[in-house]
């Protein structure tokens, strides 16, 4: 081999190991070769764990999933951008985008290529949006503004993945409601907050929101509803109207799972919240002139 072959398989090498894409190297029969540096930060593996291993490892999808790529791959065919979820080797589920190319000669398979693209962010994002004009649609076909506030807190249940929560107006007595949502049923509650009092009164005083992933030692819940709910983690957000008064809240309880509420949670909630502003508006506008709003 000479020296311009040898560098040519060392700028390729280079291209390899330093490209931003997760790529993998495969046999015919669909076993590893290689792997990237890119790959191998995706996954979470060494390469020494998947050098060797079938393709199926290397992808970490639903079997279904790659016995329709494996049939691809097996006509000899190109495969691009095809969507299918993974699994990194701590077990974390991610959204990917996946193209194959066929390694021939002149008279046979080489082995294929494939290059991973993660659009978990991407999928995420277009999930966030199809629940938040799912929202916006079940909201603003609430009769009135009580209803608006019950489906509110049914829907953040679902698209946050919460045990409990409750909702309601401000009124001269502070924040108030009457009931609270315990995943599909419905529960008497007594709930009236001063400012200052609680975490509902806490929104009052300060107009933004108010987590924790700790209400054990929380210094703002009131004890009471901690013991009476046994909440253990909680999201509570102001719904506030077009000159910043805060008009109403609602108060999600114990994220289902180990894990607490996270800063995804907290942005879903305060896009509802936002959501919910303006639904509450429409409501109260036609209550007044029915004429000129459809209900």
């Amino acid at each position: 081999m000479d020296d311009s072959s040898c560098e040519t398989i060392a700028r390729y090498q280079q291209l390899f190991e330093e490209s931003p894409e997760a790529i993998v190297i495969l046999t015919p029969e669909s076993q590893v070769v290689d792997v990237n540096r890119a790959w191998l930060d995706l996954f979470g593996y060494e390469r020494s764990d998947i050098v060797g291993t079938d393709a199926g490892r290397t992808l970490g999808g639903a079997p279904e999933d790659f016995h329709r790529l494996q049939r691809h791959m097996d006509g000899g065919s190109s495969v691009k951008d095809y969507g299918m979820r993974s699994s990194r080797k701590d077990g974390t589920q991610i959204d990917c985008l996946v193209t194959i190319t066929a390694l021939r000669d002149e008279n046979s398979l080489r082995g294929y290529i494939y290059s991973i693209r993660d659009v978990t962010a991407q999928k995420e994002t277009e999930r966030s949006l199809r629940s938040l004009l799912h929202l916006s649609d079940t909201l603003n076909s609430a009769s009135d503004v009580d209803g608006v506030l019950d489906r509110l807190v049914e829907e953040l249940l679902e698209l946050i993945g919460a045990e409990s929560g409750c909702a309601g107006l401000r009124t001269i007595q502070g924040m108030s409601c009457g009931h609270f949502f315990q995943g599909h049923s419905v529960m008497p509650l007594t709930y009236h907050c001063v400012p200052g009092v609680g975490w509902a009164g806490w929104l009052i005083e300060h107009g933004t929101h108010y987590l924790t992933n700790d209400a054990t030692h929380d210094p703002v819940v009131l004890p009471e509803m901690r013991e009476r709910l046994a909440i253990r983690s909680g999201i509570a957000i102001p719904i506030v109207d077009s000159e910043q008064d805060v008009i109403a809240f609602f108060e999600i309880y114990n994220k289902r799972g180990d894990g607490g509420f996270t800063q995804a949670d907290l942005d879903h909630s305060l896009a509802a919240a936002q959501t919910a502003s303006l639904a509450i508006h429409n409501r109260q506008l036609y209550q007044h002139w029915p004429h000129l709003v459809s209900p």
